[in-house]
């Protein structure tokens, strides 16, 4: 019997393997999910769209994809300094379901091609 003991501390170390996994599974997904923009209402028909990455975004490109219209564009795309912003205009209908804003750029001149979709938040007080 001299075994036994062996089988059940061998089970109890997996067993307490298992939920230390779990744990760090259910954790990493309650995390806030990190987002390299950050889409704020400015005013009026203005949005401002924030660079949270470590370095500069180049070759920075915005689409529209939904019921939604970009007028103008502030800011220079060509380059965006980490933390910088630009402040797309953008005219939605206020009927749309859901009006999306794809962003892509490079990150160092060699970089690839990255993009990211982000919901446009509504207008406050409409």
């Amino acid at each position: 019997m001299e075994w036994w003991g062996y089988l059940t501390s061998g089970i109890g170390a997996a067993g307490g393997l298992y939920g230390a996994w779990r744990a760090w599974r259910t954790e990493r997904r309650l995390r806030p999910s990190y987002s390299p923009w950050i889409l704020r209402h400015h005013q009026n028909l203005a949005w401002e769209l924030r660079s949270n990455l470590p370095t500069d975004a180049l070759d920075v490109e915005l689409e529209v994809v939904g019921h939604a219209v970009l007028h103008a564009l502030e800011g220079d795309p060509a380059r965006v300094p980490s933390g910088g912003v630009l402040i797309p205009k953008i005219s939605a209908r206020l009927t749309a379901p859901a009006n999306l804003l794809d962003v892509s750029w490079r990150q160092g001149p060699l970089g690839r091609r990255r993009t990211v979709r982000l919901l446009i938040p509504p207008i406050p007080g409409t």
